[in-house]
């Protein structure tokens, strides 16, 4: 029984798969980050649309209004739609400012808020606001669709939440930095206008989506990444072209299994498990250990992978005593891939016809050898009678 001695054999990078790591890792965050970087600037280039992801939107805002609450013009900041039952005073809200058609007269005050003083006073009692709330609507409210294409978005806490006889809430709201100028805004904003409430963005990367949106911002944090990610990714298509050529020169044993050129390339760790089946199986019996090694001995030494490690030494040791034991090894081992048990069929199927060949050309060779009179097993091959013309 063959007997196969486990080397440490480590798994050699080079440039290009280093770079391919490295394109592999930045991949994700940098197209996350440029998706999130092209919705700031389309949230910025059309106000009368805000685009949603999973409930999230951006908007940029628009004007000076709430400088005092620390957010400057043409910052882009993130909103998370919110039911509006869970809405208070104080609250920073965006909406489509558009006439709801009521007036403070026919509505009942639920909470306020001072800007100057935060201050949150409540005039209504949770009991009745909750069976207002599951009162069916009779008032009709404009959507944010019949509105959006011709109304503004505007960025400004609410300072006064009102509800109507049949459960329906409206806002009244103002810029923290009108508070000191301008006062209140003139409409009360139905809740059906709310577009989102204002997530905590910090003030360092609502200034890099503000500087995003110029044209320096954008070849900095969107192209340049962009190029660099591609190019990281171009090194990883070339190297995976040159491994796939160096494999197969070794597998069609143009060059051999263990020249330096295939170790330092990592040939036996990456190759097909059918493509190892069949390479092992169509080794030179002297050459088996060296192989076994070349495609298995890289398998670490922790518990899973050296009990892995010794059934595949086991299940080559099958190879001479029972061919089709050694094959359904392999394939039961590929059991969850039907990709894999396909690959391993045809090598099978490729493994027995080669044999074929092998032992029709052996049998052949003998033969020829037979009739030259060559030694055979340790026999001399009887010599052809000669014919009388012959002498």
């Amino acid at each position: 029984m063959a007997k196969f001695k486990k080397d440490d054999y480590k798994k050699h990078y080079n440039l290009y798969s280093i770079c391919g790591i490295i394109g592999d890792i930045l991949f994700y965050p940098i197209i996350i980050i440029t998706l999130i970087c092209v919705i700031a600037i389309f949230a910025e280039k059309d106000q009368h649309k805000v685009p949603s992801f999973l409930g999230f939107s951006m908007v940029s805002i628009s004007s000076g209004s709430m400088t005092k609450a620390g957010f400057q013009k043409d910052d882009v900041v993130f909103l998370k739609k919110a039911n509006t039952n869970s809405l208070r005073a104080g609250d920073i809200i965006c909406f489509y400012y558009s006439n709801s058609g009521v007036s403070k007269g026919s509505l009942t005050k639920i909470q306020t808020y001072d800007i100057g003083t935060h201050k949150v006073t409540y005039d209504f009692d949770h009991e009745t606001f909750n069976e207002l709330r599951a009162k069916e609507r009779t008032i009709k409210l404009k959507t944010i669709d019949q509105v959006s294409k011709y109304t503004d978005i505007y960025f400004h806490r609410i300072i006064g939440v009102y509800m109507a006889n049949d459960g329906t809430i409206f806002y009244q709201t103002e810029g923290d930095t009108n508070y000191y100028t301008t006062g209140p805004d003139t409409l009360l904003i139905a809740e059906s206008l709310v577009v989102g409430k204002y997530v905590y963005t910090p003030e360092f990367l609502r200034s890099v989506f503000h500087y995003v949106q110029t044209s320096t911002g954008m070849l900095v944090v969107i192209v340049l990444p962009l190029g660099i990610l591609m190019l990281f990714m171009l090194f990883s298509i070339i190297e995976q072209i040159s491994k796939i050529n160096l494999e197969n020169k070794v597998l069609r044993r143009e060059i051999r299994y263990d020249d330096p050129e295939s170790i330092k390339a990592n040939i036996g760790i990456d190759m097909e498990p059918s493509d190892k089946a069949k390479f092992f199986a169509t080794s030179e019996e002297e050459e088996r250990n060296g192989v076994a090694n070349f495609l298995w001995g890289h398998l670490s030494k922790n518990k899973k992978d050296l009990m892995n490690y010794q059934a595949i030494m086991q299940a080559l040791t099958y190879l001479d005593e029972d061919p089709n034991k050694y094959w359904l090894y392999f394939l039961n081992e590929a059991k969850n891939s039907r990709r894999q048990k396909k690959l391993l069929h045809k090598a099978w199927k490729e493994w027995i016809q080669e044999e074929k060949i092998k032992q029709a050309t052996l049998k052949l060779k003998k033969k020829k050898k037979r009739e030259m009179g060559e030694v055979i097993d340790g026999k001399k091959a009887p010599s052809r009678p000669q014919r009388e013309e012959d002498e």
